[in-house]
């Protein structure tokens, strides 16, 4: 008897401990630094990666082969530039690895702008962040008018052009300017793991 009455207030005293509400989550501290981080896993980053190299280089692929003339230039060409982006991804890893700084507990807090600065000097880093900024802008701008050439057929529906044309027309460039104003504030949420 005494070995069940026991067991059955251990069962009770495991029960109110399972059933007591826990304390919520408070943040430490408004406006911390943490609510600047993005959350987003390797994963997603990967995925997000992924599908913009394969858009726009699964749409624009084609017309870059046609425009290349030979049927071995192309592909020579496409193999060159992989060689070339693999080099200088392992050039970057080896110079973070012997710029010296052991100061990053956490992975991703190396940057291009701070491997400049070490290697370059302080001057360095505006002129690495312009760089970075001028690279971004010019990809915005080439899906752009990837985006223009797609919506060609919507556009001529919507705004006919005079007379047949080839190259863009006003017509095509405000369905391109529409489209990237509506895309544009989903570019500007505070974490984009979600698109």
């Amino acid at each position: 008897e005494r070995e069940q009455e026991r067991e059955r207030r251990q069962a009770q005293t495991m029960n109110e401990e399972l059933t007591q509400p826990s304390p919520p989550n408070l943040p430490t501290k408004p406006n911390s630094e943490e609510d600047n981080i993005r959350h987003g896993t390797i994963t997603s980053a990967r995925w997000n990666l992924l599908s913009s190299m394969v858009g726009g280089g699964t749409l624009s692929l084609p017309l870059a082969f046609r425009q290349i003339g030979t049927g071995f230039a192309a592909p020579l060409l496409l193999i060159l530039i992989a060689a070339c982006v693999h080099f200088t991804i392992l050039a970057l890893i080896s110079a973070s690895n012997a710029s010296g700084k052991k100061n990053l507990e956490k992975r991703g807090n190396a940057s291009l702008e701070s491997l400049s600065c070490t290697a370059f000097g302080p001057c360095f880093y505006g002129a690495t962040m312009l760089l970075v900024s001028s690279v971004c802008f010019f990809a915005t701008v080439g899906y752009a008018v990837l985006l223009r050439d797609l919506l060609e057929p919507l556009a001529d529906h919507l705004l006919p052009p005079s007379s047949p044309t080839v190259g863009p027309t006003l017509g095509r460039n405000v369905c391109m300017m529409v489209a990237v104003l509506l895309i544009t504030p989903l570019t500007t949420l505070q974490t984009l793991t979600a698109l």
